[in-house]
């Protein structure tokens, strides 16, 4: 009976440890590190993309809207609205280094105080946009969408990481 009872414990433990294990993979997994390219992960994620309404504003919209300078990052991405009557925008960058988040984020978060003070009382459907703006850090990446289909968005960039 006591040999059953130190069995029993002891598969209890091996479970319990292989429990550990796999929540500590899909933590990893989910925590958003991935060795892809900055420029393959724009290319799995630009396909997911309705463009027709945005245009690419590369490092001189991220100067102007952001006040950020696109050499001191790994790689950035950036559609604003082709009509100034759209809110919507798409942001994606790869820092250097994980210091630079925080800058990064500030930014942002600025970025959609402006916006919101532009549209004001005269274009509520896009202050809504920014309110529900998706803006999301995994790894090196950081993201933020203002658009109808922002969650949509920010699960596409997901999937392109991996």
């Amino acid at each position: 009976m006591r040999k059953t009872s130190r069995m029993s414990i002891l598969l209890s433990k091996y479970i319990l440890i292989m429990c550990i294990l796999l929540f500590m993979f899909l933590v990893y997994r989910h925590a958003g590190s991935t060795t892809k390219r900055f420029e393959d992960t724009r290319t799995d994620f630009c396909r997911e993309l309705n463009l027709k309404s945005l245009s690419d504003n590369g490092p001189r919209g991220l100067k102007r809207y952001y006040g950020l300078n696109a050499e001191d990052y790994a790689g950035i991405l950036l559609y604003t609205a082709k009509t100034s009557m759209s809110a919507e925008e798409i942001l994606l960058i790869q820092v250097k280094d994980s210091t630079q988040l925080n800058e990064i984020e500030r930014a942002i978060s600025k970025r959609l105080e402006n916006r919101k003070k532009d549209f004001g009382n005269y274009a509520p459907e896009q202050t809504a946009l920014l309110k529900q703006a998706q803006f999301t850090i995994k790894g090196t990446y950081i993201f933020m969408a203002v658009s109808e289909h922002a969650e949509d968005y920010k699960a596409a960039f997901i999937k392109s990481l991996f």
